[in-house]
């Protein structure tokens, strides 16, 4: 619990400064669910560490900018961050890493 309401709360500072609705398409799985949609083996979502965002009228690399200068800036807590087609993966691991996933032909996955 104690992680996903650090989440939670770093979620939150990501809608205020946005004045938008953050929606979730992804959050905790269970290792069932997890194997069974093909994620990661040692995903943060196992550890209720990561959702799975996006924000109507922003595309996800859009997104993904305004959370990457809120963790440079020190207003929530750095971690991973994924851009989708669809969405942007943020997890609160505590270490910066980046990648482009499935969806993303043109760029490659970076830790």
């Amino acid at each position: 619990m104690d992680n996903l309401r650090e989440l939670v709360r770093n979620l939150q500072i990501i809608r205020d400064y946005l004045d938008a609705p953050v929606h979730v398409v992804s959050g905790y799985r269970t290792s069932r669910h997890n194997r069974r949609i093909g994620g990661a083996r040692k995903s943060q979502h196992l550890k209720a560490k990561a959702a799975d965002i996006r924000v109507y009228n922003m595309t996800p690399e859009e997104l993904a900018e305004v959370v990457i200068n809120l963790i440079e800036d020190g207003k929530i807590k750095s971690g991973g961050i994924g851009i989708y087609q669809h969405f942007v993966h943020y997890d609160t691991r505590g270490r910066n890493t980046r990648w482009k996933g499935k969806g993303n032909k043109d760029l490659k996955r970076k830790e």
